[in-house]
């Protein structure tokens, strides 16, 4: 097979021990942000995918991204019954303004970002059959696409407004 301009991987080292759940890019490019089960972790990928142990080294990086359900921007997004295993995705909007997340129980909920505080208040919406596996924004955040589990459906939820006086229907 010609590889010839095939891209080197990375190797991350100190990898999870439980299957990888997120990816986000540092806004500089210069982290990488993952999370499993049981963990966050940081990446250094200028040198080599060397893992960063102190999170005080991160805690003022800006991330381009945010699909973790791990971390302090989404901390508040767990019920008093959630260890956070039936969160299966998290997606932060464009302009960082809001926060998405979908369940184990066919719930999606949108949040002010960051959604810092323990039971941040949220706007529900129900409407898959069972798990919801995926969460995205649209490119100018006017709506959120979710894909079912079981239903197997890809839904499209309109939001209006952003911040503090926002609304998903």
């Amino acid at each position: 097979a010609d590889d010839q301009g095939a891209p080197e991987p990375l190797r991350l080292r100190g990898a999870h021990a439980a299957a990888v759940r997120s990816l986000d890019w540092s806004a500089d490019g210069a982290l990488l942000q993952s999370s499993c089960t049981a963990l966050l972790g940081w990446w250094d990928v200028r040198n080599g995918g060397e893992r960063v142990l102190n999170a005080e080294q991160v805690a003022d990086v800006e991330w381009e991204t945010w699909t973790s359900p791990i971390g302090w921007p989404v901390a508040g997004i767990l019920t008093e019954r959630s260890d956070g295993s039936d969160i299966h995705a998290v997606s932060r909007s464009h302009s960082g303004a809001l926060l998405v997340s979908a369940n184990e129980f066919g719930k999606v909920s949108l949040f002010d970002h960051p959604a810092s505080v323990d039971g941040a208040p949220c706007r529900v919406g129900v409407a898959h059959a069972g798990h919801v596996s995926a969460a995205v924004w649209a490119c100018d955040d006017s709506r959120v696409f979710t894909a079912g589990g079981a239903d197997l459906t890809v839904m499209q939820w309109r939001v209006d407004g952003v911040g503090r006086e926002g609304s998903a229907e």
